[in-house]
């Protein structure tokens, strides 16, 4: 009875999708066939000029015409330039902020950008051939204003100063970080009393650079957070299981009760049939 149930219901949502989306193209060739009739029904209706009408008469009518036209002419021309530019200062590109917030970095930023950010700092594990292990929490890096020992906060990420020679080491108060783009190529640099310092990423398995990236980011550690709440909880479950025997489930036991035994009879038994158990 469950598969016959459940079959019945998938038809009856099938046939209703396809009605609702047949319903919906007929509404849309019928509103733009009605579309097609008001323009053809406008273009009948347009008076013609009178054949015995006089040039003389047309003719000053159409002088103003043309005044009139030449003179709208730069009114629209600059109505149409205010309102692309204040379409371009509130222009919002959400996916630049969906990717900056689900990115990978090695700080939880919350709000507020640079000096005024609000964010989780999160420890740096870093190495490199000439300082070898360097550990810190990113909060040192105060969000990009200031560098250790070479490194850098670039929204988010920790980089390194390429010219290593010329930089100080320790903390160094930086100016700001900029981003230069030269065709599809992306290069930023850390500004220091004015002068530019090229910055250096991570290596990783395409591109090996001067320094290796240990830290745990962001990704890092919301998959162990994912972790330790998910043993905690199966581990808590499979304990009242054990102690409850044949008594009514309650608390998180009563709520996974339901997940457990539609996997047990919609997924295992179906799936393993004479095998299971």
């Amino acid at each position: 009875m469950k598969n016959i149930s459940c079959k019945s219901i998938l038809c009856s949502v099938l046939v209703a999708t396809v009605m609702s989306f047949t319903s919906n193209v007929a509404f849309a060739q019928h509103a733009h066939e009605g579309v097609k009739t008001e323009t053809t029904t406008e273009k009948h209706e347009t008076p013609a000029v009178s054949h015995d009408a006089s040039a003389t008469d047309v003719a000053p009518h159409t002088t103003e015409a043309a005044h009139s036209a030449e003179g709208a002419q730069p009114e629209a021309a600059h109505g149409t330039d205010a309102r692309a530019a204040a379409g371009h200062d509130e222009k919002f590109n959400p996916l630049e902020m969906i990717m900056h917030h689900i990115s990978n970095s090695n700080e939880f930023h919350i709000v507020g950008e640079h000096e005024n950010a609000i964010s989780v700092p999160l420890p740096c594990i870093l190495w490199s051939r000439l300082d070898g292990f360097t550990t810190f929490m990113s909060s040192k890096l105060h969000h990009g204003t200031v560098a250790y020992n070479r490194y850098v906060l670039n929204h988010g990420i920790v980089c390194r100063i390429k010219d290593i020679g010329v930089f100080p080491i320790g903390e160094t108060p930086i100016e700001h970080v900029v981003t230069e783009k030269v065709g599809e190529v992306e290069t930023s640099y850390a500004v220091y009393k004015g002068e530019k310092f090229e910055l250096e990423k991570a290596s990783n398995l395409l591109k090996m650079g001067s320094f290796i990236d240990f830290s745990i980011s962001k990704n890092v550690f919301t998959m162990l957070l994912a972790l330790f709440m998910s043993m905690f909880i199966f581990f808590k479950v499979a304990k009242m299981y054990k102690t409850r025997v044949g008594k009514a489930p309650t608390g998180i036991q009563n709520f996974f009760e339901v997940i457990i035994s539609f996997l047990i009879d919609e997924v295992a038994k179906p799936m393993l049939g004479d095998k299971y158990m």
